[in-house]
This record gives structure tokens, sequence and C-alpha cells, in this order.
């Protein structure tokens, strides 16, 4: 008799130790996305090697409402999309440099204002929605330019849309709010022109 009260005490032990083990994992975590979008800009002298100091601050709000969060870092994501852009388009980019550190007088402050996606259930088909939006602040001597840019893409698809239904969206999103800003030519008359006085 004291040999089965000894075994189920070492039974409700273990299961104890089980029971917290299971607990302290916590709720599973929903998937994120993992973007790498492409602006296949092409090569172009339009930058007439104008230096640019570029720098990008994300301003997402931690709450955000979207059906799925980002796993990337987003001001590196920009950066690197950015650079990458502009330097296509012949200018020469040097990024998160403050004002005062060289003579260079050009300055592109970006702000992501806005990465949102959203998914609504119609019958049998769903529709995704995606919202990107940047703020610029273009510095060229003492001269200034400010601008917002927005990118909204819309897919319809069967029953409820996959991770990669909703990756794919994001990534063309971005890529087109990024072709948006540096094909901008009032902002590249504003870079080069003003430079140039």
């Amino acid at each position: 008799m004291k040999t089965l009260s000894t075994i189920s005490s070492i039974f409700l032990v273990l299961v104890s130790f089980g029971l917290i083990g299971c607990a302290s994992d916590g709720p599973e975590l929903p998937p994120r996305l993992n973007l790498s979008p492409k602006t296949l800009l092409g090569n172009s002298e339009h930058g007439e090697g104008t230096v640019i100091k570029l720098s990008v601050i994300n301003q997402i709000s931690h709450n955000s409402t979207s059906a799925y969060g980002v796993e990337n870092n987003l001001r590196e994501l920009f950066t690197d999309l950015l650079t990458d852009s502009l330097e296509q388009q012949g200018f020469e980019v040097t990024t998160n440099a403050y004002e005062d550190t060289d003579t260079t007088p050009v300055y592109y402050n970006i702000i992501i204002q806005k990465l949102n996606n959203k998914i609504e259930q119609t019958g049998f088909s769903s529709e995704i929605t995606v919202e990107v939006a940047l703020d610029l602040r273009a510095k060229n001597n003492s001269q200034e330019l400010t601008k917002t840019y927005s990118s909204k893409r819309l897919k319809e698809v069967a029953l409820t849309p996959t991770i990669d239904e909703v990756t794919e969206l994001t990534n063309l999103a971005v890529a087109q709010i990024v072709r948006r800003l540096v094909r901008d030519e009032e902002l590249r008359q504003f870079t080069i022109i003003t430079t140039a006085k």
C-alpha cells in the first residue's frame, strides 16, 4: 500500500512538471511576413553622381491592427532598398549620417508611417489589402521639400489567403512605393538643379 502511495506521488510530481513545462511555452505566436521586395529599376545616370545622405526612421506603431506582423527590421529594409535604387539611378548614397559631419548639401530623411495588411472575408473569397506610406523631408543647402508617398495594393483570393499570398502583395506594395520615390521627377530636379546653383 505504501509502495502504491509512493508511485502515485511520483506520478503527480511528473505530471505537475509536465504541465508547468507546457505552460512556460506560452501561446503559439502567429506567423510573420518575411519580406524581400525587388524594385527592378534598371541603371541610369539621372542622379549625375549627386551625393545624398539618407536617413530612415520607422514610426509604425507597435499596436498595429495588421493581420500579420513583419519579421524584417523595416528601417534596415527600406534603407537597403532606397540605397540600391538611388544608386541604380546614378546617385551616390551615404546612410544615417548627421548633417554636420561634412559639407554634402543633400539629405533625404524618410519616415515609415504605415505598413498595414488587412484581410476581409466575403462568402467563399477573401480580399487582401496592403497599404504603405512614407514621408520625405529633403534638404538641399537651405531649401527643403516635403512629400508623402503611398501605395495600396488589393488582391482577391479564394477562401482564406495564405501567408505567401500576403507576403507577395506586401512585397509589391513596398517595391512600388520605393519606385515612386526614386522616380519622382520633382524630387530629382530639386536634388540635381539646386545642387548646381
